[in-house]
């Protein structure tokens, strides 16, 4: 049996301990980021997301936007399956920790904030990864 190749894909992560969620939308076309968006987020803001977070230029494989008090969004344009993937992922989720950190005032600062932004930085690529691909048995 062909094994199911995935196309698109959408979820949230709780961005604990700091109140907030993001919303990651994988090789979603704009109809379908609007509906998610007016699914997950606030109804009256999905014009302003749509005008911020999509459409994607051809150059770009992702993008990310925050509106303050409504949460962060992150657009990969293709579904990972190749390392330029992954250094896309990793070029999104810092912006994420970056608007993130700046919504509740926390600069980095190797001697005071480096260890949260670290921890940030690699809990949302787990959370993403294991969206993505999920883990199978005892892996």
């Amino acid at each position: 049996m062909a094994k199911f190749k995935e196309t698109s894909r959408r979820f949230l992560i709780d961005l604990d301990p700091y109140n907030r969620q993001l919303y990651v939308s994988i090789a979603e076309n704009d109809d379908r980021l609007r509906d998610g968006l007016s699914r997950f987020m606030n109804p009256s803001l999905v014009d302003e997301w749509m005008e911020l977070i999509g459409p994607m230029s051809s150059y770009q494989d992702g993008r990310t936007a925050s509106i303050l008090g409504s949460g962060i969004v992150l657009r990969l344009r293709e579904y990972p399956t190749h390392n330029r993937h992954l250094a896309a992922i990793a070029h999104e989720v810092f912006h994420v920790v970056e608007f993130m950190f700046h919504s509740i005032n926390l600069p980095h600062n190797a001697e005071i904030s480096s260890e949260a932004w670290a921890y940030m930085i690699g809990h949302i690529h787990h959370q993403i990864y294991q969206n993505i691909w999920p883990p199978q048995g005892n892996d």
